[in-house]
C-alpha cells in the first residue's frame, strides 16, 4: 500500500508499508534499510549533489553511499569523480600535479566543539575498507580519526576516506589535470587525449597493486570498493594493446611526494605515485648539415602545434623529459629546465626587425630563398626590390648547415595595414615531425641599408684540417657619402681581427670557414644575418697525392713549378675568393690587389713585392703582409711607405722576406689543396752569394714556415727527401738545362741571371767543377742605364718615373722598371729595336750593358784559367755558355733584331772576351739563352736528383776566385786564389794591391777594358759602339781613379764585421759594378 505522502519504495524494497497509525518495533539498521529502498527520480549528469544529511561526514559518506548503489541518480558521476581522483593521485608526478596531502589526526588536535562533534560523529570503524593498525584506550583506533586532506594549487580538493579510499570534494578544483573539465572531475578514460598508453598501463598496474593490498584486509567491507576496482582495471585493459599483466609496474622513488607519508592501516599503495618515465623530446631540434653535442628543445605554441600535428594526441607529444604537451606550462617549464636542458623559442630564433639592402642581387655569394625575388616595397609610388639580411639569430646555425636552412625558410609579400611586408617562414625539422613558424616584418624605409661594403673570403674551398681562412671587409664609402648606412660584418669565430679598430678596411682570420656572417650597425646592433655558401670540399681523394714544389725567391722575380707524375708546370694562382657582396669588375680587382689577395689567375714568376698595409708587424701572413700582385704598373708607386721591395737581400728588410715567404707559401699550399693535394715536398733554392749567415737564416726560415703549414693546412710538409731540398741557384738552373731542355754539359758554363745576383757553374763531363754567385745581374747589368734617361723611358714606354729616377734609392725604379719590361718590353723589342737602333739613349744603354755582361764573361775566363792552374779544368778551351734567369732577357735589347742569337756580333763578342781573359784559343763558343727565362731555377728544383746525367748536385758550395790581387788581414790573395774569408773571425782589413808598375791595382779589369775595346776593332762589330772617350788619357785616368776609390770604400765597409756575416764578392767584381756606375754617370 503506497500513499501519496510518502515517497515511492522500490518493487525489491526490504521495506514493507505497515499498517496504517500501528507503530512497529524496528532493529537499527532499519534507517538504512528504508534510504535503500525509496526510488529516486532520475537527475542529469551535471546535477550537484546535495547532501541533506546533517551530519559533518556528509561527503564521505555520501559518495561511499552512491558507489555502492548503482542505481543512485548520482552513481555515474561520483564514480567518475572517484576513478578521476584515483587517477590523479596515481599519476601524479607523471602529470607533473602540484598535489599535496595534510594529515587531519582527530585524536591529537585541541579538543574544541568541532573536533568534538567531529570526533562524536564519525562513522563506525566498521564503515572502512581498511583497519588502522594504531591503538589508542587498549583497542584498535577508528580508521575515521585518521584522514588526509589533498590540495592542489594550495586548495583542497578531496580527501581519504577509510570508505572508498579517496573522497573528492564536491567543488573540487581541479584545474591543471587533463581530465578535469566543465568544473567536474571526470574519469581519464572518458577522452583518448587524457591518458598515454604508458599511463594505461601504470594505472592499471597501480590499481591492481592496489586491490591486492585490499585482498589482505580482513575484517572490513571492501568487496563493493574491490568490484568498482576490477571494473576499473577492465576499462583500462580494454583500452590497451597489449596484456598489462605481462609489464612491469614503475612506483616512484619519491616517497613523500604528496609532503607526507600516507599510512591508511598497512594500506601503502596510494602512498607510491606511478614514476614518471623520461620520454623522448616530440620537439626536439633534428640538426641537418651540423653535428650537436647536446639535446635542444624547441617549445612550439600550442596552438599551432595542434593545427599541423592534427593526428597527435597532446598526452603523446613530448616536451622534454615527462612532460606532455597536455599538461605543459611554458613559465612552469623554463623556471624548472633553465640551465638544464637548452630549447628555443621562436623569440631565439626570429630577430625582432628586419633590414634589407636596396636593390636586388646585392649578395651574389649568400644564399637566399628564390622567392626573395618577389619581395617589393613602395617608395613614392615606386615600386622597388630589395636584397634581404636574414631576420634570424645566429643561434639557429649550430643546427643547420646553410644549405639546409635555406631550403627550409622561405619569404613571401604579405602587408601589415597598408604597408609592404614581408613574412618569413622556417620549417623547423623536429623529432616528432616538421613544426613551421612565422613572422611577419613590416618593410620600414628606415632600416634600408643604402651603402654595401666591400666583403670576401679567401679561400673558397673546405678541406680536411684547414685552418687559415681569411676575410676582407671593406668599407669604400667616401666623404661625401658617409652617411649612407652600412653594416658590419662579424664573424663569431674568429681567431684575429686586424686591425680591431675599424676605419675602411679589416682583415679577419678563422679556423674555418664560415657558415653565416653576423651583420650589425655601427653601435653593434644585430641586422641579420648573411647565409654563406658552402664552399666546395677538397682534399678527400687521393690521400697520397703530392705536389713537389720548387720556389726561386728572386730580387725581381718569385718563380714557383710543381712537380706530380712527371709533369712540370709553373704555378698558377687561380682566385680562390667567395665574393659576398656586389662590385664592379674594376672596383673589386683594385681592392682586392691594395689590401687582399688578387681577384685573377695570376701565373709565376711575379715580382717580389710586399704589401703591409695595416700591418702590426707581427709577421701574420695576410694581416701583417701580403705579397703584392702590380695591378697596373703605371699607375704602381713603390715609394708609399706599405710598399716593401728589396727583399732578398737588404738586411733591414728581414721581417718584411719572412712575411712575404709566408704568404707565398699559404697561397701555394693553398693552391696545392684546392688540387686535392695532401703532400708537398720542398725544393728552395738560393744564391752562393749568401754569407753563411743569410744562408742558415733563409734555411730556417724555410723550416719554420713549414712547420707551420703543417699545423694549419692539414697537409703534409716537408723537405724533398730525394736529393738536396736546399740547393744554390746555380746547380737548379744547371739541372734544369741537362734534363729540362736536354743540353750536354760537358764542358758548359750555366748562368742563372736574376735581378740582384749571376749564380755560376762550371761542368766539366756533366760533373760540376765550380760554382759561385757574383752580385751583379739584372738591375745593375741594365736597370741602372734606364734610371739616368727617364726622358727616353717616358717616350718610349708612356711611363713618367722622372721621380723615381732622381731618388737617391734605386730599388723603388727597380721595381717600377722591372714590371714595366716584364709586360711590355717584349712587345716593345719586336716593334721597335730595329727602328730605334740609331737612338742614343738606346745605343748608350745597349753599349754599358753589353760592356757589364761582358765583363761577367771576362771574370768566368779568369775563373776558367784559375780552374786550370789548380787542375780541375785541364781542357785547355773555353766553354759554351747557357744562360737563364729572367736577367737573361737583357741579351735581346743587345741585337739589332731584338732577339738575341748564338752568331750575333754581340756573341762573338763574349767569346772574345773569355778567351782574352782564360788564354784559351776562341773557337767562338756560343751564348745559348734559356727557353723559359726565369722558370729554370724554379723547374731545376722539382726535378729528380736521383734520375740524372749530372753529379756533384750535393756538393757544397765553392769558394769564389777573387779576379784580383788583394790583401786581407795582411795576407795576399792573388786574382787566382779562392777568397776564404772563413780562416778570419773578423775583417780586420781588406785593400786591392796593384802591380809594381800599377798603382792603381784591378789590373785585370783595366785589362777586361782595354781588350774590350780592342774587340771591335778585331771583331768589326758595327752594331755596338765602343767607348770612344776611353782614348782620352786624362778621362781614362779619372774614370780609374774614381772607379779604384769606390771600391776601396766598398772593402773598407766590411772591416770590423764578423766573416761569417760577410757577403763575399770579388774585387774584380766589385770595381766591375763601381766601372758601371761612373760610366753611368759620365755618358
Amino acid at each position: 500500500m503506497s500513499s501519496s505522502f510518502l515517497p515511492p519504495l522500490k518493487s525489491q524494497a526490504r521495506v514493507k508499508p505497515g499498517e496504517a497509525g500501528k507503530w512497529q518495533p524496528q532493529a537499527g539498521i532499519a534507517y538504512t534499510e528504508v534510504a535503500d529502498s525509496l526510488t529516486r527520480p532520475e537527475i542529469g549528469t551535471n546535477t550537484q549533489s546535495i547532501s541533506s544529511i546533517p551530519d559533518m561526514w556528509a561527503r564521505p559518506l555520501l559518495v561511499d553511499m552512491v558507489l555502492r548503489d548503482q542505481e543512485y541518480p548520482l552513481h555515474s558521476a561520483i564514480k567518475a569523480q572517484w576513478k578521476g581522483m584515483l587517477a590523479a593521485i596515481a599519476l601524479a608526478e607523471v602529470k607533473r600535479l602540484k598535489l599535496q596531502a595534510q594529515l587531519l589526526d582527530l585524536d591529537t588536535l585541541q579538543a574544541d566543539a568541532l573536533i568534538k562533534a567531529l570526533i562524536a560523529l564519525s562513522p563506525s570503524s566498521q564503515r572502512t575498507v581498511y583497519q588502522s593498525t594504531e591503538r589508542s584506550k587498549g583497542e584498535n583506533r577508528n580508521p575515521w580519526h585518521k584522514i588526509y586532506v589533498f590540495l592542489l594549487n594550495g586548495q583542497s580538493v578531496g580527501m581519504t576516506s577509510p570508505a572508498t579510499l579517496v573522497c573528492p570534494a564536491e567543488e573540487g578544483n581541479w584545474e591543471g589535470i587533463p581530465w578535469y573539465a566543465d568544473g567536474r572531475l571526470h574519469s581519464p578514460l572518458d577522452s583518448s587525449e587524457y591518458l598515454t598508453e604508458d599511463d594505461k598501463i601504470q594505472l592499471w598496474l597501480w590499481l591492481d597493486n592496489l586491490k591486492t593490498q585490499l585482498d589482505s584486509q580482513r575484517g572490513v567491507d571492501s568487496a563493493k570498493l574491490k568490484e568498482l576496482l576490477n571494473e576499473y582495471k577492465n576499462e583500462l585493459a580494454q583500452e590497451l594493446t597489449i596484456d598489462p599483466r605481462g609489464q612491469t609496474f614503475r612506483p616512484s622513488r619519491n616517497v613523500a611526494y604528496f609532503g607526507v607519508t600516507l599510512t591508511l592501516g598497512d594500506l601503502d599503495a596510494l602512498n607510491i605515485p606511478i614514476q614518471a618515465k623520461r620520454n623522448p623530446s616530440s620537439v626536439s631540434i633534428l640538426a641537418l648539415g651540423k653535428s650537436m653535442n647536446e639535446e635542444v628543445i624547441f617549445i612550439p605554441d600550442l596552438e599551432q602545434l595542434k593545427k599541423q600535428w592534427p593526428t597527435k594526441q597532446a598526452v603523446d607529444i613530448w616536451i622534454y623529459d615527462t612532460v606532455s604537451a597536455a599538461i605543459f606550462d611554458k613559465a612552469e617549464f623554463i623556471k624548472q629546465y633553465k640551465g638544464k636542458v637548452k630549447f628555443l623559442t621562436e623569440d631565439d630564433i626570429f630577430t625582432k626587425t628586419f633590414f634589407y639592402l636596396e636593390g636586388e642581387g646585392n649578395l651574389p655569394g649568400a644564399l637566399l630563398p628564390e622567392d626573395t625575388r618577389e619581395i617589393t616595397y613602395t617608395v613614392d609610388e615606386q615600386e622597388r626590390h630589395l636584397t634581404p639580411l636574414l631576420p634570424l639569430e645566429s643561434e639557429v646555425l649550430n643546427y643547420f648547415s646553410s644549405e639546409e636552412l635555406i631550403k627550409r625558410l622561405a619569404f613571401n609579400p604579405t602587408t601589415i595595414g597598408n604597408q609592404s611586408a614581408v613574412r618569413v617562414s622556417l620549417t623547423l625539422p623536429l623529432s616528432g615531425g616538421d613544426f613551421t613558424i612565422h613572422r611577419e616584418y613590416p618593410i620600414e624605409v628606415n632600416n634600408a641599408i643604402t651603402a654595401k661594403p666591400f666583403l670576401e673570403i679567401w679561400p673558397n674551398f673546405k678541406a680536411p684540417n684547414w685552418k687559415a681562412y681569411y676575410a676582407l671587409y671593406f668599407d669604400n664609402r667616401t666623404e661625401a657619402t658617409k652617411q649612407n648606412k652600412i653594416f658590419r660584418a662579424v664573424f663569431p669565430e674568429a681567431r684575429e681581427i686586424h686591425p680591431l679598430d675599424l676605419k675602411d678596411f679589416q682583415i679577419t682570420r678563422l679556423d674555418s670557414f664560415p657558415d653565416y656572417i653576423l651583420c650589425q650597425d655601427e653601435i653593434g646592433i644585430s641586422q641579420g644575418l648573411i647565409l654563406l655558401k658552402t664552399p666546395p670540399k677538397v682534399g678527400d681523394q687521393n690521400p697520397n697525392k703530392t705536389w713537389t714544389v720548387g720556389v726561386d725567391f728572386g730580387t725581381s722575380f718569385t718563380n714557383v713549378y710543381y712537380h706530380i707524375n712527371n709533369v712540370r708546370e709553373g704555378v698558377t694562382l687561380t682566385p680562390l675568393h667567395l665574393q659576398i657582396t656586389q662590385a664592379t669588375q674594376i672596383e673589386r680587382f683594385s681592392i682586392l690587389y691594395d689590401y687582399f689577395m688578387s681577384g685573377e689567375a695570376e701565373k709565376f714568376p711575379l715580382s717580389s713585392v710586399l704589401t703591409i698595409r695595416g700591418s702590426k708587424e707581427e709577421e701574420r701572413p695576410v694581416l701583417d703582409g701580403r705579397f703584392y700582385i702590380l695591378e697596373d704598373v703605371r699607375a704602381f708607386d713603390p715609394t708609399q711607405d706599405d710598399i716593401k721591395t728589396d727583399l732578398k737581400w737588404h738586411p733591414q728588410n728581414i721581417a718584411y722576406t719572412r712575411t712575404f715567404l709566408k704568404h707565398l707559401a699559404l697561397l701555394i699550399t693553398a693552391e696545392a689543396a684546392k688540387n686535392h693535394v695532401k703532400k708537398i715536398n720542398w725544393s728552395i733554392s738560393y744564391p752562393s752569394a749568401f754569407s753563411r749567415s743569410d744562408k742558415n737564416l733563409y734555411k730556417v726560415t724555410w723550416q719554420r714556415i713549414i712547420e707551420d703549414l703543417g699545423k694549419t693546412t692539414g697537409i703534409d710538409h716537408k723537405w724533398l727527401d730525394r736529393g738536396n731540398p736546399y740547393r744554390a741557384e746555380s746547380l737548379a738552373l744547371a739541372h734544369y738545362f741537362a734534363d729540362e731542355e736536354g743540353k750536354d754539359l760537358l764542358y758548359t758554363t750555366c748562368i742563372d741571371m736574376g735581378g740582384g745576383t749571376s749564380d755560376i757553374s762550371i761542368w766539366v763531363g756533366n760533373r760540376l767543377i765550380h760554382q759561385c754567385s757574383v752580385q751583379i745581374a739584372g738591375r745593375l747589368l741594365f736597370s741602372q742605364f734606364w734610371k739616368n734617361r727617364p726622358d727616353f723611358l717616358n717616350q718610349q714606354f708612356n711611363t713618367d718615373l722622372s721621380d723615381l729616377s732622381s731618388s737617391l734609392r734605386d730599388e723603388p725604379f727597380f721595381v717600377k722598371l722591372d714590371g714595366l719590361l716584364a709586360a711590355e718590353g717584349s712587345k716593345w723589342l719586336e716593334r721597335n729595336r730595329t727602328l730605334m737602333d740609331d737612338d742614343p739613349d738606346l745605343q748608350t744603354i745597349v753599349q754599358l750593358s753589353t760592356l757589364g755582361i761582358s765583363g761577367l764573361y771576362y771574370y768566368i775566363g779568369l775563373v776558367l784559367r784559375a780552374l786550370d792552374i789548380e787542375e780541375k779544368y785541364t781542357r785547355k778551351l773555353n766553354t759554351p755558355v747557357y744562360i737563364g734567369g729572367n736577367g737573361s732577357r737583357i741579351l735581346n735589347w743587345l741585337d739589332l733584331s731584338g732577339r738575341f742569337s748564338p752568331d750575333c756580333e754581340t756573341s762573338l763578342l763574349f767569346s772574345r772576351l773569355l778567351s782574352k781573359a782564360s788564354g784559351f784559343e776562341n773557337k767562338k763558343e756560343p751564348t745559348v739563352l734559356s727557353s723559359k727565362p726565369k722558370a729554370e731555377v724554379a723547374c731545376g728544383l722539382v726535378l729528380d736528383q736521383n734520375v740524372t746525367r749530372l753529379t756533384g748536385l750535393q756538393d757544397d758550395d765553392e769558394v769564389i776566385f777573387a779576379g784580383e790581387d788583394c790583401e786581407v788581414n795582411g795576407e795576399a790573395f792573388g786574382w787566382q786564389d779562392r777568397l776564404d774569408l772563413t780562416q778570419f773571425q773578423k775583417i780586420e782589413s781588406f785593400k786591392l794591391v796593384g802591380s809594381d808598375d800599377e798603382e792603381v791595382g784591378l789590373a785585370n779589369l783595366q785589362k777586361f777594358l782595354e781588350d774590350f775595346q780592342q774587340a771591335f776593332k778585331e771583331l768589326k762589330i758595327t752594331s755596338i759602339k765602343p767607348l770612344r772617350q776611353y782614348d782620352d788619357e786624362q778621362w781614362r785616368n779619372s774614370l780609374w781613379t774614381n772607379v779604384k776609390r769606390s771600391v776601396e770604400s766598398n772593402l773598407t765597409n766590411l772591416e770590423g764585421r764578423n766573416s761569417e756575416d760577410v757577403r763575399v764578392e770579388p774585387p774584380f767584381i766589385l770595381g766591375l759594378k763601381a766601372l758601371l756606375k761612373e760610366l753611368n754617370s759620365r755618358l
